[in-house]
């Protein structure tokens, strides 16, 4: 067999280590409890977010209507992809870090009841003008909280 050159053979180890490097990644296995669990708080992330941003800007005195709308869309679409990343399996006895209490999965009619309030809530902020902007806002936030003290354990 022929001798490689010091080229080849750092370049097969190089792609052996990387090869083993991307098996012992820290994402989760697609479909996998942790990765649902992985995805909702990255969406729940970025809805808070979105939030801060329009809180901001309400307080502020002087809203940016384009920017609320933009916010808020991204909450409204961004909720409405919530309730499937919580499967079966993937609470707090899953091995996943979560705060989602039991409660998701021993009352789904009320967890539905509580999504379904928030995206309500998220398309009536949309629907709102500047001078219903700030109660809207107040509306969207307490249907967060609604949800938070039945669903969410505390830090």
């Amino acid at each position: 067999m022929p001798s490689l050159t010091k080229k080849a053979r750092t370049a097969i180890v190089l792609t052996i280590t990387a090869l083993l490097a991307t098996g012992c990644s820290d994402d989760p296995s697609p479909g996998s409890p942790a990765a649902a669990v992985k995805e909702r708080r990255d969406n729940y992330r970025r809805i808070g977010d979105a939030y801060k941003q329009i809180k901001e800007t309400i307080e502020s005195g002087a809203p940016d209507a384009a920017m609320v709308q933009r916010n808020t869309t991204l909450i409204r679409n961004v909720a409405a992809l919530q309730p499937a990343l919580f499967p079966a399996g993937s609470g707090q006895g899953s091995g996943a870090t979560t705060r989602a209490r039991d409660a998701v999965w021993s009352e789904p009619a009320l967890f539905a009841q509580r999504q379904r309030d928030f995206i309500a809530a998220a398309d009536a902020l949309l629907a709102s003008g500047p001078e219903t902007l700030s109660v809207r806002h107040e509306a969207l936030t307490q249907a967060c909280l609604d949800c938070h003290q039945d669903f969410r354990e505390r830090r």
